[in-house]
């Protein structure tokens, strides 16, 4: 048996039975599963709203495709000076969630350590992976004490609302190296 299906039995193991979608066929002489829905969920938050249609347009693709893997929400707070809106967010979240922020000083993965990282959540006691996006003043002074992991795309600085849209495609680019889908090829 190859690496796929222990995969496709991985995920049949982790999925809830109330929202398990498995469909079975025949491609290439090979049985593929596909699993829609884990019991994780993920949820972005971004501080400061959006006014460019194309990155609206872009973060709505990118969240219908990882809603297909898991559930999947897009919040977007206004920015206040002390982080309070973000801070009652998070507290909302709080229960089995794994926190990660990004920012420009944080541990960079490749993308296959990043869909590494999401699958090594669901192993855990986390049911929530909850992903931090600063405005353009960032998060805070400093990242918010919640936060387990910080999160470097890139040492170039990145608009916001630009590293939104790195973050969703990444997310899905995870689900679909985990899944063995043939969208990622690196």
């Amino acid at each position: 048996m190859n690496e796929y299906f222990f995969n496709q039995l991985y995920f049949l193991h982790q999925a809830t039975t109330n929202n398990l979608i498995l469909s079975l066929g025949l491609i290439n002489s090979q049985l593929v599963y596909i699993l829609t829905n884990f019991i994780m969920e993920v949820h972005v938050i971004a501080v400061g709203k959006s006014n460019d249609n194309e990155i609206n347009q872009l973060v709505d693709r990118y969240s219908k495709r990882i809603a297909q893997f898991t559930k999947f929400q897009f919040h977007v707070l206004g920015q206040d000076s002390k982080g309070q809106r973000l801070n009652r967010r998070m507290t909302k979240l709080n229960k089995n969630a794994f926190f990660i922020s990004l920012d420009s000083t944080g541990q960079q993965l490749s993308s296959r350590e990043f869909a590494d990282l999401l699958k090594s959540k669901t192993n855990h006691s986390y049911n929530k992976i909850i992903f931090l996006i600063g405005g353009p003043f960032g998060l805070l002074s400093e990242p918010p004490r919640q936060t387990h992991l910080s999160l470097s795309f890139s040492k170039m600085t990145l608009t916001h609302q630009l590293i939104r849209v790195i973050l969703l495609e990444q997310i899905y680019r995870a689900f679909t190296i985990i899944g063995n889908h043939p969208y990622h090829h690196g």
